[in-house]
Order: C-alpha cells, then sequence, then structure tokens
C-alpha cells in the first residue's frame, strides 16, 4: 500500500484523500457507535508515537469526530462549506 502524500479527488460534495497519514489525537473506539465512520478511529497510526486520547469520548454527539466514509479503499471526508 502506498502512504505518501494524500491525492485530493471531488465526487459529490466529499473530498477523497488517498491512504493519508494521520497527524491528530486518534481515539481507540471503546463502546462508541460511530467509530467506523470516523477518521481519529479508522486512521492507521502513523508510528509507534501516535498519540490516542487518554479515555474515549463519551459524549454524544462526539465533539472530536472527524467523519469519514471508504469508497474503493479511500477515505472519504465530507468538503468543508
Amino acid at each position: 500500500m502506498f502512504w505518501g502524500p494524500p491525492q485530493m479527488l471531488s465526487a459529490s460534495g466529499w473530498t477523497r484523500k488517498i491512504n493519508p497519514l494521520p497527524d491528530i489525537t486518534m481515539c481507540k473506539g471503546g463502546r462508541c457507535r460511530v467509530r467506523n465512520r470516523c477518521y481519529r478511529y479508522m486512521a492507521v497510526p502513523k508510528s509507534d508515537m501516535q498519540s490516542y486520547f487518554s479515555r474515549v469520548p463519551s459524549k454524544k454527539p462526539c465533539p472530536y469526530r472527524i467523519k469519514v466514509r471508504i469508497v474503493d479503499g479511500m477515505f472519504v471526508f465530507p468538503e468543508e462549506r
């Protein structure tokens, strides 16, 4: 799998990024119902030094969620308006 700079594509109001490397605080998911639609959970960790939340956020809706879908093996993010 290629882990270089992300390529941006536009598709129906969403932005596609091919295998972007996370430079974010990630989430371990726990019992979160939307973890499979959140980039903080779905991203591949950058390295052994990747930062994670000390506790999974428990507020609903999660204020830290980064919405994402996977289409054809690519992360697809909603475009900012």
